[in-house]
């Protein structure tokens, strides 16, 4: 998806975010002992933190190379470079959010239509604030949207039904 669409970031950029969604990927396989290529929210998240993280490093390591006598200029420069890190950071953002349709891989109906509707508003949530509405657990966050559409449940499993789910180990 991302060579037929690609994000308006640099080359180098663009690498670093490969890097850290495919270092989120095998975090999934290890996690979840499946071998697909999968992003969860939380993966999403924590990637492109770790690309914000890693070039907030090179900036800092960049203007600490500025000779003392220049500390002016590095206060300039240091606060320049946090205004692109968040535009580029606010630029993938987006890209997920305009690009979440075609990224949603299973389109078998076994994901309630509430289910999806509730992860692209939290998407939306997570680009323009700082939280991570994400970390909420899974089931929890499946009792609640149940709740939200007048379904009643304590149990995530009848809940996900309910909506008109499938288990993922039903065919």
């Amino acid at each position: 998806m991302l060579r037929l669409q690609p994000i308006a970031i640099s080359p180098e950029l663009a690498a670093m975010l490969k890097r850290a969604l495919i270092t989120a990927n095998l975090e999934y396989k290890g996690e979840s002992g499946n071998n697909w290529s999968c992003l969860t929210s939380n993966n999403l998240v924590s990637a492109v933190g770790s690309v914000e993280s890693k070039v907030a490093e090179i900036n800092v390591s960049g203007v600490a190379t500025l000779p003392k006598d220049q500390a002016r200029q590095a206060k300039i420069i240091t606060a320049y470079l946090a205004r692109k890190r968040a535009e580029c950071i606010t630029t993938i953002k987006k890209w997920f959010e305009a690009n979440y349709d075609s990224l949603l891989y299973d389109m078998s109906g076994k994901i309630p239509w509430a289910i999806v509707q509730r992860l692209r508003r939290n998407l939306g949530m997570w680009i323009v604030g700082s939280t991570n509405p994400f970390t909420q657990d899974i089931e929890e966050m499946i009792i609640d949207v149940a709740a939200e559409n007048s379904i009643i449940s304590d149990d995530a499993e009848e809940a996900w039904e309910a909506m008109g789910g499938k288990l993922f180990d039903q065919k």
